[in-house]
């Protein structure tokens, strides 16, 4: 076997491990900021803690906070 064909078979193997590794660090992340974006739509539409008397749309009755403030 000729050494330059050992070199670059080597290298094509290398090039496509690190094409995967970079494709799944890829997917890894966009799942991550997806999951950051369902997180903060879903945190933007609770209700604020600091209202107790204003807010209607919410029943404060059964919340645990509610209970352990009063």
């Amino acid at each position: 076997m000729n050494l330059k064909y050992i070199y670059i078979l080597i290298n094509k193997n290398l090039s496509k491990a690190f094409f995967i590794v970079y494709c799944y660090a890829h997917l890894i992340q966009q799942i991550f900021i997806i999951l950051t974006v369902l997180i903060a739509s879903g945190l933007r539409n609770l209700p604020d803690p600091y209202d107790f008397g204003y807010n209607k749309d919410y029943d404060w009755s059964e919340s645990i906070l509610f209970l352990k403030v009063r």
